[in-house]
């Protein structure tokens, strides 16, 4: 039923008219409510395209993992550009491959950790998102999958949920969808325990797959509160540093890691043979990263010479912390001290 204050006849919901005085808001604020990342699949640093092999990983959207339960490759996890007037820029796709026969899960997912997660400990929680189906959806119904793991230890540092320390099922359920984009959503209570969560969106496909057995979701959101609010948009640039604090890239957004150039790189000038300065991040990570290092032809594990060309093998970053590398060591002293180098780098700090 729609409410109308100072009008008689409501044309939405809640129709007000004249001043509104809001002396406070229960629940959750009205901006930064989303716990989950990336949930409008904008920003792909590794990638538009991840091939889902067996087990999990990071392959393409940032802060998702794509997933294949088993069997060999046969699916995809791809950015794929929303069509004008779905109300949104960009989509997932998870598609198996035409004419697999393989009928294990496929499916994306998203690690909450433990800062943004033990806030929401005990309270309802709402999952919502957009999605549809492709021509040859297979799942059994047409039902997609919706899982919600926890576990009661902070930030294990791994991406399958099913060797966590407590590990729990906070939701187990299916939602049957269409060949059109429709907003669902879910409602739970977060264990009072759970200190870290897992976010499972998929389907479980049946028999062999024709030219479009997959499934499209967006918008994805979680949220203190029993409603499913409109998703929240953020700034671009706003949600590339969010994602960054995760994992950051030299190279350019649309470049591929690994590949041949030279913009973006960083540079620096050699202490000694051994050893060459370091470089800050373009955001503080959550912990300690991986760094993997990469010349200008794309080779990794080595730095390039400015003055001569030349590629410096087996470089490695030291003393690394959150927010940048201390120094990069060449072992076999290949430095040519006060000369300068250049390199692209990875710095990946994902649970």
């Amino acid at each position: 039923d729609r409410v109308g204050v100072g009008t008689a006849a409501p044309a939405s919901e809640l129709h007000v008219v004249g001043t509104v005085t809001v002396a406070g808001i229960g629940g959750t604020g009205l901006s930064h409510r989303n716990v989950i990342q990336n949930g409008d699949f904008r920003i792909a640093q590794r990638g538009t395209t991840g091939v889902l092999t067996t087990g999990i990983g990071y392959r393409s959207m940032d802060r998702w993992v794509a997933s294949q339960d088993g069997g060999s490759v046969t699916a995809n996890f791809d950015q794929v550009a929303a069509a004008n007037g779905d109300g949104f820029e960009y989509y997932a796709k998870i598609k198996r491959t035409v004419s697999s026969t393989n009928v294990t899960a496929v499916s994306a997912r998203q690690q909450i950790e433990s800062h943004d997660l033990i806030p929401l400990q005990g309270k309802e929680v709402t999952l919502s998102w957009v999605a549809k189906a492709g021509a040859n959806f297979s799942a059994a119904s047409s039902a997609m999958l919706i899982n919600v793991y926890y576990g009661t230890t902070a930030d294990q540092a791994s991406v399958n949920p099913g060797g966590w320390a407590g590990f729990g099922y906070t939701l187990q359920t299916t939602q049957v969808i269409t060949t059109s984009f429709v907003k669902y959503s879910a409602t739970f209570t977060v264990n009072a325990n759970a200190k870290e969560m897992h976010v499972q969106l998929g389907f479980t496909p049946v028999g062999t797959a024709g030219a479009a057995d997959e499934i499209y979701i967006s918008n994805v959101q979680l949220e203190e509160g029993g409603i499913a609010t409109d998703f929240e948009y953020l700034p671009y640039e706003q949600s590339l540093a969010l994602c960054q604090r995760y994992y950051e890239k030299s190279y350019s957004q649309a470049t591929a890691v690994g590949t041949a150039t030279d913009v973006g790189m960083r540079s620096n000038d050699a202490i000694n043979t051994t050893n060459l300065s370091g470089f800050q991040f373009i955001v503080p990570k959550r912990s300690t990263p991986t760094i993997a290092l990469y010349d200008s032809g794309g080779t990794a594990a080595q730095v390039t010479s400015q003055k001569t060309g030349t590629n410096i093998a087996t470089v490695v970053a030291t003393n690394t912390g959150e927010t940048g590398v201390e120094r990069l060591t060449d072992a076999g002293g290949g430095f040519v001290e006060s000369e300068n180098y250049r390199w692209h780098y990875t710095a990946s700090a994902e649970l």
